[in-house]
């Protein structure tokens, strides 16, 4: 039996058939999938005049996808936001993707970890049953999981056989230590009396000191107690005025940064598409854009309201409550789940993962800033963690070599600390 490791309690979730999912992506299918779906001979009356499924890709990419309208939406997809499959043929007919949308499980040694996309409203909104009682269901999707991937079970037969990521200098750390080690990450994001922008800085300062520690010469309990002790001296070390004194960010830093911004709103297809529906020129002119940083923001998505660089430069008064909850429970989610490096983000080492993950809080945050002067606030935070969740650990692009060296030009040179201050005060 597949091992779940224990999941967040902080975390909540039902479908709400809002058709987020059958309208926002391509469902890539395996060839038992494929094939399955063909077995139940749908119609082109049943499916709006087309076939159930389609190809893409290239010559040696091709791959299997259910069709899509032209709206973006899934052929599936009926008026009431069910899917036509589930009614007719039952849930378990489904694809793998779908059931298991918008769990992400992560396979992280002795068991699975349970990680969350935000991209489902009713993942950003905390809306349903308490993870725990989805614990049935998700032993079940890791068991078609390591049956789909092939992957090799790990020798007690409870998880994928996966190496722990690479922590840069401690190559020799484990998968006991590499938990102890994320779980001793996010202890500064419990403390509920300091703002978030100022815990996720906090996060940034503790792992640059342990980036420094021998960490392969301890044990995972000797990694817990150093983790401890280090976080428990940092409400008194690192406060407010710490962040307020940081530099603002170089030229360099906001040149990078606003590239990854870039890439974190570009949506290129379904309903919410932005210009990617206006061609390569359209495209190319946002690019340079987003390098001058100045005049209108291009809309690379259909959430992003009428506005200027500069407003995503203004400061932020102290966040309504509800606002930190939601961003502290979406951090507790990427950490705790082990979710920001190894298999399910490109196969980063682990402190490489930590700098991304501290560089998409700060464009999730630049995102807010400029998004809460069209909406609530609220909606404004949800809408900001889900168009850039929509890439963080599924656009490849976050992981190409060029977009690597650039995390890490921002991370030796400073800029990194520079901007999680910046568009965290």
């Amino acid at each position: 039996m597949q091992t779940i490791l224990p999941l967040p309690t902080i975390q909540s979730w039902d479908c709400h058939t809002c058709g987020t999912c059958c309208k926002e992506y391509l469902v890539t299918l395996s060839p038992a999938e494929a094939q399955r779906i063909r077995d139940q001979n749908w119609t082109k009356e049943e499916l709006g005049g087309l076939d159930p499924l389609r190809t893409k890709g290239g010559l040696f990419s091709k791959k299997t996808v259910i069709n899509h309208n032209a709206d973006g939406s899934c052929v599936f997809l009926d008026g009431s936001g069910r899917c036509k499959m589930h009614a007719k043929h039952g849930y378990e007919s489904k694809p793998l993707p779908c059931k298991l949308f918008p769990f992400v499980l992560i396979p992280t040694g002795r068991g699975w970890s349970v990680g969350m996309r935000y991209a489902c409203p009713s993942a950003s909104g905390s809306l349903g049953r308490p993870m725990p009682e989805h614990l049935v269901p998700l032993r079940k999707f890791a068991e078609e999981l390591l049956n789909r991937e092939e992957m090799t079970p790990n020798p007690s037969g409870t998880c994928a056989q996966v190496d722990a990521p690479i922590v840069e200098g401690n190559k020799g750390l484990d998968w006991e230590k590499v938990r102890a080690l994320a779980k001793g990450l996010a202890l500064p994001l419990l403390d509920r009396d300091s703002p978030i922008g100022l815990r996720m800085f906090r996060v940034l300062i503790l792992a640059s000191d342990l980036r420094k520690a021998k960490l392969a010469n301890l044990d995972a309990g000797k990694i817990d107690d150093l983790c401890a002790i280090l976080a428990g001296h940092l409400p008194a070390s690192i406060g407010k005025d710490r962040m307020e004194q940081t530099p603002k960010p170089g030229w360099i830093g906001r040149v990078l940064f606003r590239q990854l911004a870039a890439i974190c709103l570009r949506k290129d297809h379904g309903p919410n598409r932005g210009l990617a529906g206006q061609g390569r020129v359209a495209l190319f002119g946002a690019a340079l854009s987003f390098v001058r940083g100045k005049g209108a923001i291009p809309k690379m998505h259909k959430w992003l309201p009428d506005a200027k660089f500069d407003v995503g430069e203004l400061a932020v008064e102290e966040l309504p409550p509800e606002v930190e909850r939601v961003f502290e429970r979406y951090y507790l989610m990427k950490f705790g789940s082990l979710q920001f490096c190894g298999p399910t983000l490109f196969n980063m080492p682990f402190w490489e993962g930590v700098d991304l993950t501290l560089l998409i809080f700060a464009v999730q945050m630049w995102l807010y800033r400029i998004l809460r002067g069209s909406m609530p606030e609220m909606e404004a935070a949800q809408k900001a963690l889900s168009i850039v969740d929509d890439h963080y650990g599924f656009n490849r692009v976050l992981g190409t070599f060029r977009q690597r060296l650039a995390y890490q030009i921002l991370g030796s040179t400073g800029q990194l600390e520079r901007l999680v201050a910046h568009y965290g005060a």
